[in-house]
């Protein structure tokens, strides 16, 4: 968890003591704001200083409706710091005229952002009827759900999957290095996943690089299980679905 790099509850002073007393819940304060003045520059600033001190990267920094205090998503997980990275808060920031839970809904525009951002150049792809929907998930070559959801993408048709494969079960007769370091990818994996025909065995000595960038992203997402569905709307789904279901979840 990104968090545990800073502190581990409640409201901390980032370079030292804790603060008793929080609860690590933080409702809206009605009134507050923050302008757009410098909005951009503090934010810029905020995500050097986490990379500077705790070697932490930031894929979204966002003013919230009180001043000073921005959430900040690092890892999947979102929370909320001063503008100096001083302190940093763990918990939910809620509107109390809206009861509206602030904190998820920008936590969900923080993983639409990076769903838009995805290195599909690292993914096996295959056009399945006009390729006209997008799918994005990880799945692993010794997962037997994984080949139930690939039979599941070739009866619904008509669409563009762009799988990043990772080691995550006990690999099988087929491993993740046959399969991203074979001379066609996206043919070994159709072959393998659909067809059961086995891809040539790759030499331990196979630049690896893609599975370990996979692998940071699999973690990026708390991933546990595969296989595990990337919707553009920042949500997912784990494990597979039949074709009437995958019609409904990438229409």
């Amino acid at each position: 968890m990104a968090l545990g790099a800073l502190t581990t509850a409640g409201v901390v002073n980032a370079e030292g003591g804790a603060e008793a007393g929080s609860t690590g819940v933080l409702t809206n304060v009605v009134g507050a704001s923050v302008g757009n003045q410098g909005a951009v520059s503090v934010e810029a600033e905020l995500a050097a200083l986490l990379q500077e001190r705790h070697g932490l990267e930031a894929e979204f920094v966002k003013p919230t409706p009180i001043d000073g205090l921005y959430a900040v998503f690092i890892d999947g997980d979102l929370f909320y710091m001063t503008k100096d990275a001083s302190y940093v808060l763990d918990g939910r920031l809620v509107n109390t005229q809206t009861q509206e839970d602030l904190g998820e809904k920008m936590k969900m525009e923080a993983l639409v952002k990076r769903y838009r951002e995805l290195p599909l150049d690292r993914a096996v792809k295959q056009v399945v009827g006009n390729g006209e929907r997008k799918l994005v998930l990880f799945s692993d070559p010794a997962c037997t759900y994984c080949r139930m959801l690939e039979h599941s993408i070739l009866k619904a048709g008509n669409v563009t999957a762009y799988t990043f494969v990772v080691p995550v079960l006990p690999q099988g007769p087929v491993s993740v290095e046959d399969i991203v370091c074979a001379k066609d990818p996206s043919r070994a994996w159709a072959d393998w996943m659909s067809k059961g025909v086995e891809p040539p065995k790759q030499a331990a000595g196979c630049d690896n690089g893609v599975i370990e960038a996979n692998l940071r992203l699999a973690r990026s997402y708390n991933l546990r299980g595969v296989p595990f569905i990337l919707l553009k709307d920042g949500s997912t789904v784990g494990g597979s679905v039949s074709a009437e279901q995958l019609d409904r979840i990438i229409k």
